[in-house]
């Protein structure tokens, strides 16, 4: 695909605003003859569609919710093949889209998710950090019972005494290593999934431990409560995020637009948390088989079907050429989805640049709000940017968990998740929005 080149100067807007319309539709083009060539992917495109309206005509008969937020999290890949064995990957565990999700649909929200399969979701994700917890109060009843039976020994024998004391010492620095094993490799809590349930060949009969019980009961709890409210779809590549947030924001918006007239006005935003890939190996640039390595090559292949260059066979570095991934947020906010409140996220590892690109970003591409926060301290304090009631003012607050130690103690977060403030603070930004378009 063929792109016009823009300067990107500030200083020169009404130039990249001429010439922007032409590339957004060259851009959507781009994307239509891409969920061609990807149909195969999305042969269930029906099935889902079906589901997907039919959980969206719930929310809109429910007496009470009247916002709809899609959540995109985790992380898209590169394949370098078409037949994919090997791809770039943008890690990212979706621990940030799954906790907002939960905080969105406390506050009345629908919530649909869509995720890199196998990240995080809401709720479920919790399952592990519970179990961690509820081991870890185990362990130090256990450390105390043992501390109070050596204290007991101390009154009556000293012998029996530097012998507790040493057992004592020994299972303390095992549970350490247990436990340090467990934050090295929190994959291996998985397994231990089977020791929440008791067996019975006899009567093949499967029933919960009574201790379980206890880190399970408030997770169900919540999800009996909200998970009628969340919508789940998945993504793999960068082609699945991209042809996948179009039809979801066109979905979303014929439903903004062609509600009956006994059908409640139903707000929409997009909360931008997944973390895209920038550049990809476009179609027509990746071999159809996996990529081989010198080793496997053969330099006397003479057959005229053999697909294999010759000349390959002396290659031992491997040089990708990536092009960059088109931006689409301003096909977003002005063509698929007009209507809704975008919520954008930018990411930067060095802090002088973070408040700068995201400015530019606002600037660029129109959403609403950017939340710009550092790698280094992303779980701690983020940025939020946005322009003061549709004027050319930017705005920049800054949210820190420790300076909202208040906030946190008033909204009896015992996590101290920063999701904790940051949605509650958009949503406030959101309903500000709504309330001045309903004043017009």
């Amino acid at each position: 695909m063929e792109w016009i080149k823009i300067r990107n100067d500030n200083n020169d807007n009404k130039f990249y605003n001429k010439y922007y319309q032409t590339n957004m539709n060259l851009l959507d083009s781009w994307l239509d003859k891409l969920e061609i060539e990807n149909s195969s992917r999305h042969d269930n495109r029906s099935s889902i569609e079906y589901r997907l309206n039919s959980w969206l005509n719930k929310i809109l008969d429910h007496p009470i919710i009247n916002k709809i937020v899609c959540i995109t999290s985790g992380g898209t890949i590169v394949p370098l093949e078409t037949n994919m064995v090997r791809y770039i990957d943008n890690f990212s565990t979706g621990l940030r889209g799954a906790l907002s999700a939960e905080y969105f649909l406390r506050s009345n929200y629908a919530v649909l998710y869509f995720h890199r399969k196998g990240s995080l979701l809401p709720f479920l994700h919790r399952l592990t950090n519970q179990q961690q917890n509820y081991h870890r109060e185990e362990e130090k009843e256990q450390q105390q019972k043992c501390t109070k039976e050596v204290d007991s020994n101390k009154l009556t024998n000293t012998t029996t005494t530097t012998t507790t004391t040493t057992t004592t010492t020994t299972t303390n620095n095992n549970n350490n290593n247990n436990n340090n094993n467990n934050n090295n490799n929190s994959n291996q809590n998985n397994i231990e999934i089977f020791n929440w349930f008791m067996f019975n060949p006899q009567d093949n009969k499967l029933q919960l431990k009574e201790n379980s019980v206890q880190f399970l009961s408030s997770i169900f709890n919540e999800y009996t409560m909200y998970g009628q409210y969340l919508f789940t779809l998945d993504f793999e590549t960068i082609e699945d995020y991209l042809i996948g947030l179009r039809w979801i924001a066109k979905q979303l918006e014929a439903i903004h637009l062609n509600r009956s007239s006994r059908q409640k006005q139903i707000h929409l935003s997009f909360y931008l948390s997944a973390a895209v890939s920038d550049y990809y190996l476009n179609r027509e640039y990746r071999p159809e088989h996996k990529i081989q390595t010198k080793s496997m090559l053969s330099t006397t292949a003479k057959s005229s079907d053999d697909y294999l260059d010759k000349s390959l066979s002396t290659i031992e570095d491997l040089h990708l050429s990536l092009q960059p991934v088109p931006k689409v947020m301003k096909l977003l906010t002005t063509l698929w989805s007009p209507s809704s409140y975008v919520i954008s996220f930018k990411l930067e590892t060095d802090h002088r640049l973070l408040l700068v690109k995201a400015k530019q970003s606002l600037e660029m591409y129109n959403p609403n709000v950017i939340v710009a926060n550092l790698l280094q301290t992303r779980s701690k304090e983020v940025w939020l940017v946005f322009k003061q009631n549709n004027t050319q003012d930017i705005i920049v607050e800054h949210i820190n968990m420790e300076n909202n130690i208040d906030e946190i103690n008033k909204r009896q977060i015992i996590s101290q998740e920063i999701e904790s403030i940051l949605i509650p603070r958009l949503i406030q930004l959101h309903e500000q929005t709504i309330d001045r378009t309903i004043i017009k």
